[in-house]
């Protein structure tokens, strides 16, 4: 039995030693200012880089779920959205989306189907709203690229009369954008996303 037993645990540490095994890196802060903190890391898979910001707004967690959540009102505040809309409900808390963003010449518009979800647990006073990538529901438009993939939340918890929240995001604007160039948009976007939302709610 024994013999057997170091039989598969050898077995086992080659498979480890063979086998890619990694995880996503540690949180790197990269700018703290006017309350907003942006994070940034590496991700299984990815040159692009993931983002996390995190700061606190006075607002009820009420309130700053239904600014995040409706969605055909981001033109009006999200920096860089071109277009948005609600493409089908799927039921009270789910829906497929259509999100187009505004690039700076030279570079295309970008574009991506989700599928936004919000769970509410008034247990932990916290509001999640997810973002998950679909497809389908939407024509592709000329000149505008396609995102191949997209995945984040915004976590809202009430502390107080206000608010901490959390906006965590990774995606892949596709087409021949270099990586170096996406990952300097990715603490800047969030941060100008943050300082937008405080004025909205």
């Amino acid at each position: 039995m024994s013999k057997l037993l170091s039989y598969r645990n050898t077995i086992l540490v080659c498979l480890l030693l063979i086998c890619d095994v990694s995880f996503p890196a540690d949180w790197k802060l990269e700018k703290n200012k006017d309350g907003i903190k942006v994070y940034t890391r590496s991700t299984n898979g990815s040159e692009i880089l993931e983002f996390k910001a995190i700061c606190e707004v006075s607002a009820s967690r009420k309130r700053v779920a239904e600014v995040v959540a409706r969605i055909t009102d981001y033109p009006n505040w999200f920096p860089d959205c071109a277009h948005a809309q609600v493409l089908k409900s799927i039921s009270p808390t789910k829906r497929k989306i259509y999100y187009e963003i505004d690039l700076p010449w030279p570079a295309s518009n970008r574009d991506v189907v989700m599928v936004l979800s919000v769970d509410v647990d008034n247990s932990k006073k916290t509001t999640t709203i997810n973002f998950d990538h679909a497809t389908g529901g939407k024509d592709k438009k000329d000149g505008v690229v396609r995102m191949p993939s997209a995945k984040g939340f915004w976590k809202i918890v009430t502390v107080g009369k206000k608010s901490k929240v959390t906006y965590q995001f990774l995606a892949d604007p596709g087409g021949s954008l270099p990586t170096w160039i996406i990952n300097m948009f990715i603490v800047d976007g969030p941060y100008d996303t943050f300082v937008a939302l405080k004025k909205k709610v």
